[in-house]
């Protein structure tokens, strides 16, 4: 259902952090969000900086740090050809889609790709309304990305 889609998958830098402690994946490498999203028919492109973090814990107190770490990964995302971001941390969906406008400003960059929350690629995947899975809550539209997908059916969908 996801065929067309090209996206990256982003972990972020706590999912599986510290390693001993947390037991999930390879810590440096982890394929768990990139094996789901090859099963829903996604194309999964490589993606260099999948556990660098992004920043959203400094947020509040080192805002230039974040504008650089999430700067960095829009653009690398970019430059791997991506359509989308997909993330399993709440934290970096949030911060990634919500300050995209920010980055942009403070970068000097003009990034406008959608970061989806996993979930919702999955209830795209399986036939969910846009507005069941929060489509309509993203910062930057993914209708662009998605008009790939179905095109016409898409719309309709909405």
């Amino acid at each position: 259902p996801l065929t067309g889609l090209k996206v990256v998958p982003y972990y972020g830098c706590l999912m599986n952090r510290p390693p001993d402690m947390m037991a999930f994946d390879d810590p440096e490498n982890p394929m768990a969000l990139d094996n789901l999203l090859l099963a829903l028919g996604a194309e999964v492109l490589p993606f260099p900086l999948k556990v660098e973090c992004c920043g959203a814990s400094l947020g509040v107190t080192r805002r230039q740090i974040v504008m650089r770490l999430s700067g960095r990964i829009l653009g690398c995302a970019e430059a791997q050809g991506a359509q989308a971001v997909v993330t399993a941390c709440p934290m970096c969906q949030m911060n990634l889609d919500m300050r995209q406008a920010q980055v942009n400003r403070a970068n000097q960059s003009s990034h406008r790709i959608p970061v989806f929350y996993y979930s919702q690629l999955v209830g795209l995947a399986t036939g969910r309304d846009d507005r069941q899975i929060g489509l309509d809550r993203l910062c930057v539209s993914p209708r662009p990305a998605l008009a790939s997908l179905c095109g016409e059916n898409r719309e309709a969908r909405s």
